[in-house]
């Protein structure tokens, strides 16, 4: 079961016009540099694999500098002072499963230890010398526990309701406009964001044949015809299909990346037309 945690914000753009503040004093207009950390701690007594998935939804106008994609941002984890880019990432466009942009990815939290997921704005040269960035993007964010193929099966990782303490909240960094100046001013920001839940204890159900909007025998049915090369897409009712195949795919693109296992899920995926292939990282 896939549970809200938190909105979330992403900034690199002036924090006040400049247009109506004399030349002398637009030095006080200053860009933010705002970027989203989600402090998650795992409770149970094994290590748990955690899908987050980020959505937003379409700029309006249509931008591709507001666009949520792995071009514009960084995603990354924390557990012991080194960050790394969370595993298996993949993007959903509008169209295909909803109206939002979508960024998943995916990460292994041992027993008892807290991590941060970082989701933040990629600062490249050109943005950094923008001189009126207009850097923007919002959404919110979903945790789930995706389920694993063990012995060539797909099983849940635990029968049980996994407990996870959140904290989510937005750091940011106020930047001078004119980088090149000899007296770089930096001031920063953080506030913490309210949980969907309320509260900063939650449990997150995972994944199985009854955490996904399947039928059982459907389940069985892709389970049994992998190496047939068949799938029975016929399956779906017309009212769920979208529903059905987004949980599909959002929990088959966060099992453990292993050769293997992501060489069966793109054969699966090319079988229900989905034309998303994944591969170890190099």
């Amino acid at each position: 079961m896939t549970i809200n945690v938190s909105t979330f914000e992403l900034l690199v753009k002036p924090i006040a016009p400049r247009s109506p503040i004399p030349v002398p004093f637009q030095g006080v207009a200053r860009r933010v540099v705002q970027g989203y950390f989600l402090t998650i701690t795992n409770l149970f007594r094994e290590d748990i694999r955690f899908s987050f998935r980020f959505r937003s939804s379409a700029p309006t106008p249509d931008n591709l500098d507001r666009r949520l994609s792995q071009n514009n941002v960084n995603l990354l984890y924390d557990i012991a002072g080194d960050n790394l880019p969370l595993e298996n990432i993949f993007a959903l466009p509008p169209g295909l499963f909803s109206a939002n942009y979508s960024l998943i990815g995916s990460f292994t939290l041992p027993s008892r230890q807290t991590a941060t997921v970082q989701l933040l704005p990629n600062l490249t040269d050109s943005l950094l010398r923008n001189p009126n960035p207009d850097f923007e993007i919002r959404g919110f964010v979903e945790l789930s526990i995706p389920f694993t193929f063990r012995n060539g099966r797909i099983q849940p990782q635990t029968n049980q309701n996994v407990p996870v303490l959140l904290q989510p909240e937005i750091r940011g960094t106020f930047l001078p406009n004119d980088l090149s100046t000899e007296n770089i001013d930096f001031d920063q920001i953080n506030y913490s964001l309210v949980t969907a839940s309320g509260q900063g204890e939650n449990e997150v159900a995972p994944a199985g044949f009854s955490g996904l909007s399947l039928s059982d025998d459907l389940v069985m049915a892709v389970m049994e015809n992998l190496e047939s090369g068949s799938f029975p897409i016929d399956s779906f009712s017309e009212e769920n299909q979208v529903n059905q195949l987004s949980s599909l795919v959002a929990n088959l693109g966060q099992i453990e990346p292993t050769a293997e296992n992501l060489t069966q899920v793109s054969e699966l995926l090319a079988r229900m037309n989905i034309p998303i292939v994944m591969q170890p990282r190099q």
